[in-house]
């Protein structure tokens, strides 16, 4: 016999919070008793509620309130008379251009101040009698599109099209409208909505809208005898990634580890011996490559005659092609797999080298490797475009953050790293073991 649903056993299939969104407006509903329903949602920074008590009368009124929020309608009850139709006046007149009331408030101020004493009117006219021919309108969606388009055409790496397709297309959320109308405070207002936004992330979105705007002036969209409204966006002062890296002896020790295991002792148990982490781990610390660059090198871009490492275009994460020379004591790292064919690892060998790091009491911090390649290889060759060149880096980048951390005798013991057996006059790997 089929028993009857009942309303205490939909609420206990329900699951809570029940959300009501109607465009980007969201309202949260929670069952606060049993006879008590709470829709919550913010407005204007403050947290607003209203008690139903009924789901079905929450969700109502939630939708209701939702549906006045995004009509721009919300908080009318705190008008009076002439104050309410005004603002409602006020609201619709800025619905077609897409821009928050208070922004459009906000920039009329800053405009009003720059054009006395004319009127806005009279320079908007003007601008249009000017401009209007020689500017064709087009949404931002649409040219963040074809800026993608053109991006992938000419072949650059797809991390970046990714990345610049993520931070693009968020921003062509955030602005729908024709790109002629976008300034920089408006930029700012939106960047600033972004929630635990790093210095170095705000300046990242910054660069990538900045390529956007470049875009659509050479496309004609905007003005070229001016600069856009992007290059006006202030740029956040960056303090820099913290850099560590690993001595002598601890790369020792985890080459060791890979090329050899670890016996048991003290309670420990064995490692045992993990020789295909080797080129990762050699490659990443003594060449400098990236790990989601060493991820796509085959043993083919080892050019064993000439003694370089070959980072194709494709396969670089800036889409430049280069050559990094082949360190005597990685060519012997190197030395039993020159026979290798395929990928020279797996996707999941950095975990596995992290793991192993972690086995032998190394701590792993971000980009241990690479930043300990730069780092040796500054202090040895003190020439810091040879080493941009060589990583792929910015020589700007690396005088900020990797000049002067290692001595130069640091950077010879670094790249006398060698395997057991072979002629070390630094630090031999029996000893770091």
């Amino acid at each position: 016999m089929e028993v009857p649903e009942t309303e205490n056993s939909r609420k206990k299939r329900t699951k809570w919070p029940v959300e009501v969104k109607v465009d980007s407006v969201r309202v949260l509903i929670y069952r606060t008793g049993e006879r008590h329903f709470t829709a919550a949602w913010r407005q204007a920074g403050q947290r607003k509620r209203l008690v139903r008590a009924t789901l079905e009368e929450a969700t109502d009124a939630a939708k209701q309130r939702a549906r006045e929020i995004s009509a721009g309608k919300a908080g009318l009850a705190d008008f009076r008379g002439a104050d309410r139709e005004r603002y409602s006046l006020s609201v619709e007149a800025v619905r077609p251009t897409g821009i928050p009331l208070e922004v459009a408030s906000q920039e009329y101020a800053e405009a009003w101040k720059l054009v006395q004493p004319a009127s806005l009117i009279q320079v908007a006219r003007w601008w249009k009698e000017k401009h209007a021919q020689e500017l064709p309108s087009k949404p931002v969606p649409e040219l963040v599109e074809e800026i993608l388009r053109d991006r992938a055409e000419a072949g650059l790496a797809d991390v970046y099209l990714r990345s610049l397709g993520y931070k693009l297309r968020w921003f062509a959320g955030r602005f729908p409208a024709p790109i002629q109308g976008i300034t920089a405070h408006m930029i700012e207002e939106a960047l600033g909505r972004i929630k635990k936004l790093k210095p170095k992330t705000w300046n990242n979105y910054r660069t990538d809208i900045l390529t956007l705007f470049h875009y659509a002036r050479m496309r004609g969209h905007l003005p070229r005898d001016r600069e856009v409204e992007a290059a006006l966006v202030k740029r956040v002062k960056d303090p820099g990634k913290r850099i560590r890296v690993f001595s002598p002896a601890e790369m020792s020790r985890l080459l060791n580890a890979a090329a050899h295991g670890v016996a048991a002792r003290r309670g420990r148990p064995a490692i045992a011996p993990r020789p295909d982490l080797v080129p990762f781990i050699a490659i990443g610390g003594f060449a400098g490559v990236r790990p989601m660059e060493i991820g796509r090198l085959e043993w083919s871009d080892i050019q064993w005659k000439r003694g370089v490492i070959e980072v194709a275009k494709h396969k670089a994460k800036t889409a430049s092609r280069r050559l990094i020379p082949i360190q005597p004591n990685l060519a012997e790292w190197l030395a039993p797999f020159r026979a290798g064919r395929g990928h020279i690892c797996t996707t999941r060998t950095w975990r596995c080298v992290t793991a192993l790091a972690k086995a032998i009491g190394l701590e792993w911090p971000h980009d241990v490797l690479r930043d300990s390649f730069i780092s040796y290889r500054t202090a040895v060759t003190q020439n810091l475009s040879q080493v941009a060149l060589e990583a792929g880096n910015s020589e700007r980048i690396i005088r900020h953050s990797y000049l002067e951390l290692r001595t130069p005798e640091e950077g010879k013991a670094w790249f006398s790293i060698r395997p057991e057996g072979a002629a070390s006059n630094v630090v031999p790997l029996s000893r770091a073991r």
